[in-house]
């Protein structure tokens, strides 16, 4: 059967995926504490504050000067050198509510200018090497940002406490062991993998883990053990399944042994 489909449609269905990237990414806000929200995870900095004022910035100009529909509030202009880098951190002086708020009245801007302009319509983007362009263009362009920046904002979040999800209806209680499990099963197949990691035999002291948060031992209690495990050739952790099954059981190099250099 034929289906035809019209531009209507397209438009459609490309603004309501980017809705529901907005809104997961938003979302990953919630309940978090300032210094949480705004500090660096990763070696550049990235940083889930940050990934919002950055897309509030780029959505605000995509949609607007592009479109000849500029954005009211004020933006550093696309090629001010020193303003380059400023949209991916957030200021002690900036509130999560200013940039929160500034992501919603881009958002609102977008959808206007989404609404009063057909696919086809031009625009002009004096950062691309091409720039004359169309809405169909630019929704594809900011789509495939926002949801780029969104799986960031997922594996940050992650970091911080393990939730996961898009939505408060999207969550599931977490089960600690089955994740600890899960990590080990996925970590001992990555060893096994590569040569270099390949097994040897020395003698490790076994400790119970309290796991805290996904992957984060908390409280060590005293309930040691020597054992004899084959664990990398590297020298590092055993691969945690091998403390007699347990999860919640990872061995470690004992003080004083050739292994910790100590």
């Amino acid at each position: 059967m034929l289906c035809l489909v019209t531009g209507d449609w397209v438009k459609g269905q490309l603004h309501e995926e980017l809705r529901s990237a907005r809104a997961a990414l938003l979302w990953k806000l919630d309940g978090l504490p300032e210094y949480d929200i705004r500090r660096p995870l990763t070696v550049t900095g990235t940083n889930l504050l940050g990934l919002i004022k950055h897309l509030a910035t780029w959505e605000a100009r995509y949609f607007g000067a592009v479109f000849g529909r500029p954005f009211p509030e004020p933006l550093p202009h696309w090629d001010d050198r020193s303003a380059r880098g400023s949209d991916l951190w957030v200021t002690k002086d900036e509130t999560r509510e200013h940039i929160t708020g500034l992501y919603q009245g881009a958002q609102r801007h977008a959808d206007a200018t989404i609404t009063a302009l057909p696919l086809d319509a031009p625009g002009h983007v004096p950062w691309w090497p091409r720039p004359e362009v169309t809405l169909l263009a630019i929704m594809i362009q900011v789509l495939s940002d926002t949801t780029r920046h969104a799986g960031h904002a997922d594996i940050l979040r992650e970091q911080l406490d393990g939730r996961t999800g898009i939505a408060a209806w999207d969550q599931r209680p977490a089960d600690p062991a089955a994740r600890e499990a899960r990590y080990a099963k996925i970590e001992q197949a990555a060893q096994a993998a590569d040569p270099a990691k390949q097994p040897t035999d020395f003698e490790l002291l076994c400790v119970v883990v309290t796991v805290d948060r996904v992957n984060r031992p908390h409280n060590l209690r005293d309930n040691r053990r020597q054992i004899t495990l084959r664990s990398s050739g590297g020298g590092g952790r055993a691969r945690v399944d091998q403390c007699r099954g347990d999860p919640a059981l990872v061995a470690i190099p004992p003080r004083g042994s050739a292994r910790d250099g100590t």
